[in-house]
C-alpha cells in the first residue's frame, strides 16, 4: 500500500489509540475513523481491533468509499467480515462523485 504523506506528517496507530484512551476517560464513547480511504492504509484492521477493545468505547464506525469491502485477506474473510469481526459496529460508505 502507497503511503501519500511522510511518515511524519501522518498520526500513528500508537498516538491515536493513546488520544483515543484520554477521550475515553472525558466521556468519549464513540470513535468514527475518517480520512482518505482508511482501508488502504497497513495494519488498520488490528487497530480498529485495538481501538474497540479501549475501556469506555461503546461504538467504533469507519467512513469507506466501499470499494474493498468485497475483498479477502489471508484468512478467507472478506474486509466486510473482517470489521465486524475487529469490533466496528458501523459502515458510513461515502458516495462522493
Amino acid at each position: 500500500l502507497q503511503e501519500w504523506l511522510p511518515r511524519a506528517g501522518v498520526l500513528g496507530f500508537p498516538e491515536m489509540l493513546r488520544l483515543v484512551r484520554v477521550a475515553a476517560t472525558l466521556g468519549v464513547d464513540k470513535i468514527r475513523v475518517t480520512g482518505g480511504e482508511p482501508l488502504t492504509r497497513a495494519g488498520i484492521i488490528e487497530f480498529l481491533r485495538e481501538l474497540s477493545r479501549v475501556d469506555g468505547i461503546k461504538q467504533v464506525g469507519l467512513s469507506t468509499n466501499g470499494t474493498l469491502l468485497d475483498r479477502r485477506g489471508r484468512s478467507g474473510r472478506t474486509v466486510a467480515q473482517e470489521l465486524r469481526a475487529a469490533g466496528v459496529s458501523s459502515l458510513n460508505i461515502s458516495l462522493d462523485t
